[in-house]
């Protein structure tokens, strides 16, 4: 007899391999905030194949950074974790 768990597809996130400035893990989805108090998603750029943070207005992925480079260059922290 196996036990089964259902889990929503909403509450399963990828895991960036990277960490804030706290130490706590950053996922995909994950909002981070610097210094400025701005407000950057992060997301899978599958164009490019790399960990993005979203840095457009409306966050619709028209500007974006390779979120390693900015996590050397910026102290970011999560915002919200779901």
């Amino acid at each position: 007899v196996f036990n089964s768990v259902q889990v929503s597809a909403e509450s399963v996130r990828q895991f960036t391999g990277f960490k804030d400035s706290e130490g706590v893990e950053i996922y995909d989805g994950d909002d981070l905030t610097d210094v400025t108090g701005g407000v950057e998603r992060v997301f899978w750029n599958k164009k490019r194949g790399a960990w993005h943070l979203d840095h457009s207005f409306n966050q619709d992925k028209k500007s974006s950074t390779e979120l390693w480079l900015e996590l050397q260059e910026y102290e970011y922290k999560i915002l919200t974790k779901d």
